[in-house]
């Protein structure tokens, strides 16, 4: 009987294909023979791939980020990074990767600019505008535009630090229904 080790290097980059990334990571642990297959950027797009499209989870990377412009250490340390994610968000008492505190008038909306370390709060009504630093919990910009209505709504983003804002200035009337 043939042993795994045995087997060529193409039927085992095969078979890890269809391995969940904890277990791939697992299985190239075992030996040297296996662990060759690690040298194949295929396997870990192979890999990254079915971290979204088979076990639903987000990758570790901004949108605008190509998997296929990456070196062969990068698609690895992105599979390991999700890795580890997806272990605390599944565990019994997952742990925060980091927790920042800073003050935001609670009546003021909040939204992220993806792929940045900012964040824009706004006044509903009264025409302000502010950019924060959400590392260090500074305002770094701060806009006043008298009589200012705006509103937000969660967007698709596509381009890195990037957000449509959309505002009015002047008269405004809400409808109730």
């Amino acid at each position: 009987m043939t042993s795994i080790l045995e087997f060529p290097e193409d039927i085992l980059l095969e078979l890890a294909k269809d391995l969940d990334v904890a277990d791939l990571i697992s299985l190239l642990s075992t030996c040297r023979v296996i662990r060759k297959t690690e040298l194949h950027k295929s396997l870990w797009l192979d890999a990254l791939v079915r971290i979204q499209e088979v076990e639903r989870h987000p990758h570790p990377l901004s949108n605008t980020q190509n998997l296929n412009t990456f070196s062969l250490q990068q698609l690895q340390h992105t599979a390991q990074h999700a890795n580890r994610l997806m272990k605390n968000w599944s565990s019994h008492n997952p742990r925060p990767t980091c927790i920042l505190h800073f003050l935001v008038n609670p009546k003021h909306g909040f939204f992220s600019l993806p792929g940045t370390r900012f964040g824009l709060t706004h006044a509903y009504t009264g025409g302000s505008i502010s950019c924060w630093d959400v590392y260090n919990g500074e305002c770094v910009a701060h806009l006043e535009i008298f009589d200012l209505f705006m509103r937000t709504r969660t967007t698709s983003m596509e381009e890195e630090g990037r957000a449509l804002i959309c505002a009015a200035i002047g008269y405004y009337v809400l409808q109730q229904l």
